[in-house]
């Protein structure tokens, strides 16, 4: 059913989403994602799923559309996967991604969820931004 991957990459932790590009369906992951076990659980994944045909990440930018010193962490994080995974590598923008991710979550309360939802909604943004374009 799945046939892409996007992620928000964090130095701490990752937010995860899993979509289809026929249904335009995006689902985020629901189990708390450490960057230091991203590949591995990317890899779980996708033998779960051999559909996935492409792993989008979001690549965050300076407002005068500069590099940061994250974007160079995640270009070489990008890299790694081009090596390790048999599937299309792509980055997306992911300017306001996690400003969006945190609006959608507020409670009534106002009351901010925890990181590791905003990180998975974050890359639930990312996916549906980029199948917008994509139709």
């Amino acid at each position: 059913m799945f046939d892409i991957i996007a992620i928000d990459w964090g130095t701490k932790r990752c937010g995860l989403a899993l979509g289809d590009t026929k249904s335009l369906i995006s689902l985020p992951y629901s189990k708390p994602l450490f960057s230091e076990d991203l590949e591995s659980i990317v890899n779980e994944i996708l033998s779960d799923n051999t559909g996935i045909k492409l792993i989008l990440f979001g690549i965050p930018s300076n407002a005068k559309n500069g590099e940061t010193q994250t974007s160079n962490k995640i270009k070489t994080v990008v890299e790694q996967f081009k090596t390790r995974f048999n599937c299309e590598i792509i980055t997306i923008d992911e300017r306001f991604s996690t400003k969006d991710a945190t609006s959608l979550l507020k409670d009534s309360n106002g009351q901010t969820p925890n990181k590791h939802d905003i990180n998975h909604i974050s890359a639930h943004v990312l996916l549906m931004k980029y199948l917008e374009t994509q139709n």
